[in-house]
């Protein structure tokens, strides 16, 4: 609604007076609508207001709300107070009996309890739920994989991606591309040849899949091969098939390797400023701006982007 955009706005911008009184002004005469009672005990609860996010909750439950959305926001709070006891016990109120034979609505609350304690970071009952779940749904097996691979055994979660390559090698590639990413110091090496075979042979069966070829250029800039990355997305530019997003995406990648590594400085500049001539001034692009113009020597305009970046971040 127009209400939670202008909260949102008010809120991204530092106005949380403001944010809070449209909002507050606002429940009387939408006291029945979800959406706007969660958004503001969401903007109370990243406020670390706890105490009168709590007061909102007890005033939203009594106007029966759905349940899953009540106990996902008594969730959120406990996770960001610190408060695993709690979380725990909410996550664990909405679970069906697990002894004996489920139906599939009660398979698929496991499974939708386990995705909740993953956000919300309690991945002991995560990996437990999953486990219960892929147990009585092998085929459901690229979830434990995902879910391996970012937050329980690398190893485990790699050896049971390895065999889902066959029949879905972009999603593999997907999740290896992204654990490789965010837990290269931990994982290292061992399975970079691997990965490199698997890249290979996605290419040679498909060799005009773009998206193959932007991970295939990810993963070498994870791997610190920064030319072999360069040449990549050199060749991705080339073409003439790219549709816009894809070749702006493609442009903020390449200015910022070409950056990192002090070369072509005027084509990084080029390639970032079409990138946000077509995407906009998002976080994403406005980082690499800031490095492309920190290579330059430009500092007081790479820290305006940064600064830039931060307002206009939902995660800064």
């Amino acid at each position: 609604s127009q209400i939670l955009q202008y909260a949102n706005l008010l809120s991204r911008t530092g106005d949380w007076k403001g944010c809070e009184s449209l909002l507050t002004d606002a429940l009387p005469d939408y006291r029945n609508d979800p959406t706007l009672w969660s958004a503001y005990i969401n903007f109370l609860i990243d406020r670390k207001e706890y105490s009168k996010a709590a007061s909102r909750l007890n005033r939203y439950a009594a106007l029966d709300p759905d349940p899953l959305s009540l106990i996902e926001l008594r969730a959120r709070l406990a996770s960001q107070k610190g408060d695993v006891g709690e979380l725990r016990r909410l996550l664990q109120t909405l679970l069906p009996p697990t002894k004996g034979a489920l139906n599939a609505a009660g398979l698929k609350k496991v499974f939708t309890i386990s995705q909740l304690a993953t956000k919300y970071e309690d991945y002991e009952l995560a990996e437990k739920l999953l486990r219960f779940y892929v147990k009585r749904m092998p085929a459901s097996i690229n979830h434990l994989a995902s879910y391996l691979s970012m937050h329980g055994d690398a190893d485990e979660g790699f050896e049971l991606l390895e065999p889902l390559f066959a029949d879905n090698k972009d999603d593999t590639l997907r999740m290896i591309v992204r654990m490789m990413r965010e837990r290269r110091k931990e994982i290292g090496d061992k399975y970079d040849e691997t990965i490199l075979k698997m890249f290979r042979s996605a290419i040679r069966e498909d060799p005009d899949a773009i998206a193959r070829r932007i991970m295939n250029a990810e993963f070498l800039e994870v791997t610190q091969n920064i030319e072999e990355s360069i040449k990549v997305y050199d060749e991705l530019l080339d073409r003439d098939d790219l549709n816009p997003i894809t070749n702006a995406t493609i442009s903020n990648n390449l200015s910022y390797l070409l950056a990192i590594s002090g070369k072509r400085l005027q084509d990084a500049t080029d390639l970032i400023e079409q990138a946000i001539s077509v995407i906009g001034p998002i976080d994403d692009m406005l980082d690499s701006r800031a490095v492309v113009r920190i290579a330059r020597e430009e500092y007081d305009l790479a820290v305006e982007d940064l600064q830039f970046a931060t307002s206009v971040s939902q995660d800064p």
